[in-house]
């Protein structure tokens, strides 16, 4: 007799290869993310004036918002004029400079 395995039928062409990956990129982090306070905003200035060159996952850490440091990277860049922003209007961005720099 011939020994018939009861998985014979199976495709088993793409065994051992990992599934396709989705072509749309979505955003890792789960719901909305809060919008920045002006007082978050002159905290990170204050962070990065006192430890420059300190990594953003430690000034992430230091602030202690939750954030990650690539937000903190791109937030910044926002309020350095380096990166455009969705959410904070360039007033928004003056008055927390302003903030900061009376602080």
């Amino acid at each position: 007799g011939t020994d018939v395995t009861p998985f014979a039928s199976e495709d088993v062409s793409s065994a051992g290869h990992p599934p396709a990956k989705p072509t749309k990129r979505t955003r890792r982090s789960s719901g909305k993310v809060a919008r920045w306070t002006a007082e978050e905003e002159i905290r990170l200035k204050e962070l990065i004036a006192e430890t420059p060159d300190a990594s953003w996952g430690d000034i992430a850490e230091r602030l202690g918002t939750g954030r990650s440091g690539a937000g903190i990277d791109q937030h910044y860049q926002i309020l350095m004029g380096k990166r455009k922003s969705y959410y904070v209007s360039a007033s928004d961005r003056r008055n927390a400079a302003d903030a900061a720099n009376a602080a």
